[in-house]
């Protein structure tokens, strides 16, 4: 496994958590936000 592969795997796994991090603040904005 080269470092370049390495580090793109990564940056995908930190771009689907942020994108799961978005999901979840927003869910909790609709059940705080009554």
């Amino acid at each position: 496994l080269t470092f370049h592969l390495l580090r793109e795997v990564l940056e995908m796994a930190r771009a689907e958590q942020m994108a799961q991090q978005a999901h979840s603040n927003r869910k909790m904005m609709e059940i705080f936000g009554k």
